[in-house]
């Protein structure tokens, strides 16, 4: 019986040299506009969902239009700046988050049918030690690492 593939992963170099040059340009291109948090900085700032761009934006617009509300310290102009920048990287956020979406999955998909494979391999080697079959010993005793705790007797 044969293992049923959902995936067959066969991406030709070029290609993968081509998106990854073409990643390393993105960052490049980008690196001087973009900011880096600490864990600590993530956790601790404010945040920004779909719905508060929502809201943010109105307040922009109300500034505009009705601008004897706003604080004397409000700085407008900036508070402009930060929403534009938010509009002008969702879109890219958005596009980069799918593409580590699908890479992602289609690791995982790859690597979990390699694994399954393994096993399979792995456990027939295990059979063949246990029948003395000559080589197979020597590759059990290599392979049975990955597994060190073993089983446990009951």
């Amino acid at each position: 019986m044969s293992q049923n593939s959902q995936i067959s992963l066969k991406i030709p170099p070029a290609v993968v040299a081509e998106a990854r040059d073409n990643i390393i340009k993105t960052i490049t291109l980008l690196a001087p506009y973009l900011e880096q948090l600490t864990p600590a900085e993530r956790q601790e700032i404010a945040k920004m969902s779909d719905k508060t761009v929502a809201y943010v934006g109105k307040v922009v617009s109300y500034s505009d239009t009705n601008p004897e509300f706003c604080p004397k310290f409000l700085d407008v102009p900036e508070l402009k700046v930060d929403y534009v920048g938010v509009e002008v990287l969702k879109p890219l956020y958005d596009l980069s988050g799918q593409l580590y979406t699908n890479i992602g999955d289609s690791m995982m998909l790859s690597g979990s049918e390699a694994y399954i494979a393994s096993l399979s391999y792995y456990n027939n080697v295990k059979q063949a030690a246990k029948l003395n079959e000559p080589g197979a010993k020597v590759i059990y005793e290599d392979l049975r690492e990955r597994f060190p705790g073993g089983r446990r007797k009951k």
